[in-house]
């Protein structure tokens, strides 16, 4: 067998081709291009100067010190080590394979890389040296004819057990590569991203910023923006130069879409009201999301206008509790396909894709399922792409999957998968071409904090985590002597109530089997922990019940179950000497009534009923003397207080706060900690005192898709506040269909 091929610019002057082949690779060193089985594959050059470093001496090791003088210049300043790290790595993901498991390149700790793979590409055969030798007679010529051909049918054996051994150990190279394009940490998540049309940038925005990213390289510089200005990236208009943004000023209660050149200028304002939005293929009209929404950015209405912000048309009313999560244009621009959800509580009820024409004439559903995600892209190919969530107990993740729609926006074959990662899709978007997919991913959940109030409640010390598991843990009680917390969780797949010590790391499992339990209060004498609960396999609008537990464990009890009582509302206990409980229940007018009921019997009546278009939360205060009724909207900054002995009334404004989301009391009734959202994803914790006067324990800045807020529970000896955090992070990935 003859050596390996080893290529250098230099062999081209003794005939030798510039094509080298290694597995279904080439690599044409003259056009400076890789492709696989005869289709190019993106390279930067770094990766591909190392790559052609690697063939001109395959089998030996290049040393870090060789690789950089040969792609940095003596006099450049550049982190070496990082840039080498990044530019193997790019290469890696070319050839379909990963540090953990090479397949052409070693990697000799501290030393350098190595090429391991066997050049197979077509070369001449070098001349062999001739030797002098006696005639062959015809038997000879036989004799060596026999024992060449034998010696080749059993080499062609051995390659095909070889190959048979290498396919059925290595499992198949995957067809689709799958990178982090930011690698933000949980304190500073992205909050908005989009490829440009040419794949070269990513556009996007965090806590800190707005960015513009050259992917091939990493370099990234941040665009100006207005001060007090909050912007994140929808998508690009097919210039490549300009860019649309969701924002507005931070001060002002109403978001916006707006253009803006990558080259910098202000932003120029396109329509008010707006949540997100799409451009069309042609740049010439953009369709957008309206409507008041409790569910982050997911809007009730489907609108259209001119890409100059001229003629506003409504595509799609809204529809009773249903929200619109994101919307995308067909490639010939004549139709718009959108994600819809029907709530039923807290879960949606069902979810479905619809198509509907750019008149908003023609309109009807293409797909349905319950685990359709908001995310959506229709690519020039005509395939449609959309997140699908996972079943439990991974319900916290979403993939992507793609689907062909023909003419007649009809499904034309069997969905695909594309994707099998973590994370929940929260947008995405591609290039001109659809070759390349960004994914906004991020991976949420809520996790119980602990912390000591000081005596004045105004500062919260020595806090730490007290759940441990990646899950939603969502604090709403303690037991009676304040030494644990009593909170529901989806760790085990369904909603379940935990009680866990303050001096210990794992909880004990209160309520579980059929059940799916939530909010867990405790009963007015402190026996008791009353939930609510829904057997698991029930839809999202069925009846739920009030059921009660004893605080040490044992056999849960139903304590009274009616029409219009759902998984999605909400109840809450006093402590004694009050004795009463309260829960809420929503008609099919969205009206809110309250009732008070007995713990032990169930005998309830009505309280009060007020009239709602959107989320209500509200807090009953530990002596039973009021009800804190928030209806929450981003620019909201006032709640209602309920007299419960006489039913009056009276509003508290939050000073100088809006966004008011979660509420509840401290332990002596005097105050209250309140939970903020505002449209820029800022969130807080506030101890707020009757008098409306605020002081600030936290704050953090979340994606807005997150929904997430803090709330705070008071120990009933008001020394500790069992914390709602939001953990996780948010960040982009790059998938390239090859």
């Amino acid at each position: 067998m003859l050596d390996s091929f080893r290529y250098s610019p230099a062999m081209e002057n003794v005939g030798q081709p510039a094509v080298i082949q290694f597995g279904v690779f080439q690599v044409d060193a003259r056009a400076g291009e890789l492709r696989k089985n005869g289709l190019k594959v993106r390279i930067q050059q770094q990766p591909f100067e190392v790559l052609m470093a690697l063939l001109e001496r395959p089998g030996e090791v290049i040393s870090r010190e060789e690789l950089r003088t040969r792609l940095w210049a003596n006099d450049t300043f550049v982190d070496f080590e990082h840039g080498l790290n990044a530019a193997v790595k790019r290469l890696r993901d070319a050839l379909g394979e990963s540090a953990e498991r090479p397949v052409f390149i070693e990697t000799l700790a501290k030393r350098g890389y190595r090429f391991t793979g066997h050049l197979n590409g077509h070369h001449s055969v070098p001349a062999l040296p001739v030797e002098v030798a006696a005639p062959a007679t015809r038997e000879h010529h036989a004799f060596y004819k026999v024992i060449a051909i034998a010696t080749a049918v059993l080499v062609l054996l051995m390659v095909i057990a070889v190959l048979v051994f290498l396919r059925l150990r290595t499992p198949p190279a995957p067809d689709r590569l799958e990178s982090r394009l930011t690698a933000n940490s949980p304190e500073n998540p992205v909050t908005g991203a989009a490829i440009s049309p040419d794949g070269n940038y990513l556009a996007y925005s965090d806590a800190t910023g707005f960015y513009l990213k050259l992917i091939s390289t990493g370099e990234t510089h941040p665009i100006s923006l207005p001060t007090d200005f909050f912007a994140m990236p929808v998508g690009w208009f097919p210039d490549g130069a300009h860019l649309m943004i969701d924002g507005g000023e931070k001060s002002d209660t109403d978001r916006g879409l707006w253009s803006i050149s990558i080259y910098g200028g202000l932003p120029r304002k396109l329509v008010d009201s707006a949540l997100t939005g799409a451009v069309s293929p042609d740049g010439q009209h953009i369709v957008f999301l309206r409507g008041v929404s409790d569910w982050g950015d997911l809007g009730t209405e489907v609108w259209s206008i001119s890409s100059d912000g001229s003629n506003p048309t409504r595509i799609v009313a809204a529809v009773s509790d249903s929200v619109i999560g994101s919307v995308a244009w067909a490639p010939d621009g004549t139709r718009i396909a959108y994600t819809l959800k029907k709530w039923g509580g807290q879960t949606a009820e069902s979810a479905s894709i619809e198509i509907v024409s750019a008149d908003g004439s023609v309109r009807h559903t293409v797909l349905s399922n319950r685990n359709i995600g908001s995310a959506l892209r229709w690519l020039p190919d005509d395939r449609l792409i959309y997140a699908l969530r996972e079943e439990r107990p991974n319900q916290g993740d979403s993939n992507a999957w793609a689907v062909e729609i023909d003419s007649r926006s009809q499904v034309a074959g069997t969905p695909q998968r594309l994707t099998r990662s973590f994370g929940w899709i929260a947008s995405v978007t591609s290039t001109a071409d659809g070759k390349h997919l960004a994914f906004l991913k991020d991976a949420w959940s809520g996790h119980v904090f602990l912390g000591e109030l000081t005596p004045d409640q105004d500062h919260i010390v020595n806090y730490r985590r007290l759940t441990l598991a990646e899950s939603k843990d969502l604090p709403t009680s303690w037991t009676a002597d304040s030494k644990s917390v009593l909170f529901s969780s989806d760790r085990n797949g369904h909603a379940e109530i935990f009680k866990q010590a303050i001096d210990q790391t794992q909880p004990e499992l209160l309520v579980s089997a059929s059940e799916n339990a939530l909010l867990p209060r405790l009963s007015p004498d402190g026996s008791a922990v009353v939930y609510i609960s829904a057997p698991q396999d029930a839809p999202a609008a069925a009846i739920a019940s009030v059921r009660a537990v004893p605080v040490s464990g044992g056999i849960s009890r139903k304590v009274l179950q009616f029409e219009g009582l759902s998984m999605g509302n909400n109840v809450e206990c006093t402590r004694e000497p009050a004795n009463f409980c309260i829960v809420h229940s929503v008609d099919g007018e969205q009206r809110l009534t309250f009732f008070r009921f007995d713990p032990k019997t169930g005998v309830k009546s009505q309280l009060t009923r007020i009239d709602t278009d959107g989320q209500v939360n509200w807090g009953l205060s530990p002596d039973g003397a009021y009800l804190a009724i928030l209806p929450y909207s981003p620019v909201n900054g006032s709640m209602t207080l309920y007299s419960i002995s006489d039913g009056r009334t009276r509003k508290l404004d939050v000073k100088e706060w809006t966004g008011l989301i979660t509420v509840d009391w401290a332990a002596d009734s005097k105050s209250m900690f309140v939970g903020t959202l505002n449209h820029a994803g800022r969130i807080a914790l506030l101890r707020v005192n009757l008098d409306g006067t605020v002081h600030v324990l936290r704050e953090g800045s979340f994606a807005t898709l997150c929904g997430c807020a803090y709330w705070a529970i008071p120990s009933p000896d008001g020394k500790w506040v069992a914390i709602n955090q939001p953990a996780g992070s948010s960040n982009v990935w790059e998938l390239d269909r090859k």
